[in-house]
């Protein structure tokens, strides 16, 4: 179990800068937006 890794990105939903919980696999990582709990793929960012 790693550790959860955060980064900063402009959220589609939130339309603002904020913070991303990244999980998932290398290429595969999905982004949860801390603000409003959505998950975006790095394709959607």
């Amino acid at each position: 179990m790693s550790r959860a890794r955060m980064t900063d990105g402009k959220c589609p939903k939130c339309t603002t800068i904020v913070k991303f919980k990244v999980s998932g696999d290398v290429g595969k990582e999905i982004y949860e937006c801390t603000s409003c709990m959505s998950k975006f793929s790095i394709d959607e960012l």
